[in-house]
């Protein structure tokens, strides 16, 4: 299974990673978009 990463990034700051599966995808924030984005689900 081959994984890919991309960083997602807002305003120079980390928000999330993106990591691309054979099967699919999971996004992973940090704390950061937690914060930011307490309404946004689809992050955290």
């Amino acid at each position: 299974m081959k994984t890919k990463e991309f960083k997602v990034t807002s305003e120079g700051k980390e928000i999330a990673t993106i990591e691309c599966t054979d099967n699919g995808f999971n996004v992973k924030c940090t704390e950061e978009c937690a914060k930011m984005y307490k309404s946004f689900k689809g992050c955290c």
